[in-house]
């Protein structure tokens, strides 16, 4: 062997042109690589907001117990145990199913995160949580973040237009010629 030769080279190696391997954690796939780590803290997030919300079930039990329990004359002057126990269960089941609603949307975003669908959906809710201050402010401009990316878009709309996958040419190139 002489010392021209490197023995960490292969004698078939030949450099691709412009002298650079591909990279293999190129910007397609740095961008899928965020659509799944954001998709993954919106189920999170959607199962933290679907059990904070449950809290509210807690109210509805204390209307229930109003209505059920037995009462003697109403002597205060306020409105009867009945009224307010039926106020407890119509707020809090008000607060229920909004809260399930969210949480709901929440973690149909992670899903449409995860597959590159529903664009403006994504951005709504994105926008949406970030008024859940402080976990929310943060996955929602995070997530505003990575989906106003050029490259992001293109994959959304990939996604949307029926692609197999991220070709790295711009929707309004040119065809390639024959040849």
């Amino acid at each position: 062997m002489s010392s021209d030769e490197s023995p960490y080279k292969s004698p078939a190696y030949v450099p691709p042109p412009g002298g650079h391997p591909p990279a293999p954690y190129g910007p397609v796939n740095r961008d899928l690589e965020h659509l799944r780590i954001l998709s993954i803290f919106y189920y999170v997030f959607g199962g933290l907001s679907f059990f904070g919300s449950c809290f509210f079930l807690i109210y509805m039990a204390i209307g229930v117990m109003l209505l059920v329990m037995p009462t003697g004359p109403n002597q205060g002057g306020g409105p009867p145990p009945q009224a307010i126990g039926w106020a407890f269960i119509i707020g809090s089941s008000i607060f229920v199913l909004v809260g399930w609603t969210i949480a709901f949307c929440i973690i149909m975003t992670g899903r449409f995160l995860a597959g590159q669908r529903r664009f403006i959906f994504c951005t709504v809710i994105a926008v949406l949580i970030c008024l859940s201050i402080p976990l929310g402010t943060i996955l929602g401009v995070f997530t505003l973040v990575v989906l106003f990316r050029p490259s992001v878009k293109l994959l959304f709309d990939a996604s949307r237009f029926g692609d197999q996958g991220y070709t790295g040419r711009s929707p309004f190139a040119e065809p390639p010629g024959p040849g």
